[in-house]
């Protein structure tokens, strides 16, 4: 069982990082385009400025790098290739998506659509995101 190189599982996450961002802001600038305009215009959501930029991505770096040392965590037992890459990635796609999801059907009394967008950006960016990453780490 080798030891984990925690140089290359940081340049995969910022890669990975990276990738999540960009996927991130397609599906909220593209796919719910209408929605999310519409939630920004009523007050629900602050304008997509640096103010939120900034933030939002280092919060992808930082799942990003998770994401990639969870890869490098699983890569003993699962082997390294390209399907552990996908198991590993549609785990971390699942906890966040799920838990981001199912907490806005919880919480939302008129969800409007808001719970899918949860679903699909929590589950969908980061299963990228960590696919890509753990694509860049190797040992």
């Amino acid at each position: 069982m080798g030891k984990i190189n925690f140089s290359k599982v940081l340049i995969g996450g910022i890669v990975g990082g990276i990738a999540l961002f960009i996927v991130d802001g397609i599906i909220h600038m593209s796919m719910f385009k209408g929605m999310m305009d519409a939630m920004t215009a009523s007050g629900m959501f602050k304008a997509t400025d640096a103010s939120t930029l900034v933030p939002q991505f280092i919060l992808s770096l930082v799942i990003g790098i998770l994401g990639t040392y969870t890869y490098a965590l699983a890569r003993p037992r699962l082997g390294a290739s390209y399907a552990s890459a996908v198991q590993v990635a549609i785990l971390v796609g699942l906890l966040i998506g799920v838990y981001m999801g199912g907490g806005h059907m919880i919480w939302m009394a008129k969800d409007d659509g808001m719970s899918t967008l949860a679903l699909v950006s929590g589950f969908l960016a980061p299963a990228v995101g960590t696919f890509v990453g753990a694509w860049v780490y190797t040992d």
